[in-house]
């Protein structure tokens, strides 16, 4: 009796469905990156993507027992940190990394509206820390 293999069997056994899986992943991630983000360039918020640097910026910049709390460096207001603190934890180590790259993206308090200028390249980086082309919302 001749058993019959389907395509997941012959990708599982050459070894090529891991690269596959992980090729079509980064295709998907690659095409989401062309459209914007909600809240895109719409101040004073700008955004989901806002909302993830302001959390690095946060984080990075003040004491952990300010994280959750409402201060004169930390307005809840302003994309206030609702997320548990292993979540805090991972935007302080991706904080620290674009420190070190591109301090001005998260400066505490005058990075607001901070963006990468290209879908792309924000899409590309979690950190999402490369220069936008317009200057940075100032606070009032």
């Amino acid at each position: 009796m001749r058993s019959t293999k389907g395509l997941s069997d012959l990708l599982a056994e050459s070894g090529a469905l891991t690269p596959l899986i992980v090729g079509v992943a980064v295709l998907v991630r690659l095409c989401v990156a062309l459209h914007p983000y909600s809240g895109e360039g719409t101040p004073p918020m700008y955004g989901d993507y806002e909302a993830q640097r302001h959390w690095m910026e946060i984080t990075l910049h003040t004491p952990v027992q300010e994280w959750y709390f409402n201060t004169s460096s930390n307005d809840l207001q302003y994309w206030g940190l609702d997320y548990p603190p292993l979540t805090a934890y991972q935007s302080l180590l991706h904080g620290a990394l674009i420190d070190a790259i591109e301090p001005e993206a998260v400066a505490l308090g005058t990075s607001h509206g901070y963006s990468p200028p290209t879908r792309l390249a924000r899409t590309l980086s979690q950190s999402n820390w490369r220069p936008k082309t317009t200057p940075p919302r100032q606070q009032e």
